[in-house]
């Protein structure tokens, strides 16, 4: 069951309550993604040692009949230079490494979801699979500034705007309107989700992970990328997506180009030990990063 956010929401007013309760409900009733989207957390015992058997990974992605065929066209693009065609999973991370073939099954998994809402209710200006997948970029590179690992990185920033993707499956109408009026930059549009639905992108988002059997620290890092406050050991994980988020909008890949870059929360940046200077001078990296995990499906699409 979808939570609403906690105290900070309790003296909302009864229609806000009525909205909570019918979005919740509409939450649970309407499925949400495909199998393929629990294969990545299955797969991060494996990408951690190259050493690991390539059988397993083969195994694991087979739980979609399309997704090892989806995988072996992104391998062989040109982008990574095989002069000779990867015929199976196996052959294919064998010439790359298992830390990128997990980062390629995750793109692969997430490309068509993070990019369904442009087409079920249309904004113009908004992108979120290039926002995501730069905040991606952005949070690998953050986190090897802060000496965590490159690939959770990735992974917690490609996936941490995956509620929103909910949101327009669920209230796609009333989303839109949102959107566009989050434009004028009063409020931020998490911030203008929890008043009138009681929970936000980034609640909606870390339950979905928890449903999805994913670690708590990439929990964690999606359902407090935003607030970046709690008990939990994971805020580090929370402060490096929110600050991935802001990167990835000072590069010029932001959620809505039409809309405002809301600076970074406080409280990331001194989790990190970062000022904002500090993040815009990892920009080239950054846009390094991106260019290089695009490159594959510029290509294929």
């Amino acid at each position: 069951m979808i939570e609403p956010i906690g105290s900070e929401r309790a003296g909302q007013n009864v229609d806000s309550n009525e909205h909570m309760s019918t979005l919740a409900e509409q939450l649970e009733q309407i499925p949400f993604f495909p199998p393929a989207v629990q294969v990545i957390p299955r797969l991060l015992p494996l990408f951690g040692n190259d050493k690991s058997p390539t059988d397993e990974l083969a195994e694991v992605v087979r739980v979609d009949s399309g997704l090892t065929a989806d995988i072996l066209r992104v391998c062989n693009s040109a982008a990574f230079g095989f002069q000779m065609r990867a015929q199976t999973i196996q052959d294919a991370a064998l010439r790359l490494g298992m830390k990128e073939m997990y980062k390629i099954t995750s793109k692969v998994i997430a490309e068509p979801i993070l990019g369904a809402g442009v087409h079920q209710v249309p904004v113009d200006g908004v992108d979120l699979w290039h926002h995501s997948l730069a905040t991606g970029s952005a949070s690998a590179i953050i986190a090897e500034a802060m000496g965590t690992d490159m690939e959770i990185g990735f992974t917690i920033g490609l996936l941490h705007d995956i509620g929103k993707v909910r949101l327009v499956q669920t209230v796609g109408s009333d989303y839109r309107e949102m959107i566009i009026a989050a434009r004028g930059g009063a409020e931020p549009l998490h911030s203008m989700e929890a008043q009138k639905w009681g929970l936000d992108h980034a609640v909606i988002g870390g339950q979905l992970l928890k449903r999805w059997n994913f670690p708590e620290n990439m929990r964690d890092a999606v359902l407090l990328h935003h607030s970046v406050m709690g008990t939990t050991p994971n805020l580090d994980f929370a402060a490096q997506v929110n600050l991935a988020d802001y990167l990835a909008g000072a590069i010029g890949l932001p959620y809505d180009r039409l809309g405002p870059v809301h600076p970074p929360n406080p409280r990331a940046l001194h989790l990190a030990n970062m000022s904002v200077e500090d993040l815009h001078k990892l920009a080239p990296r950054v846009i390094e990063h991106f260019n290089r995990e695009q490159a594959p499906f510029v290509e294929r699409g």
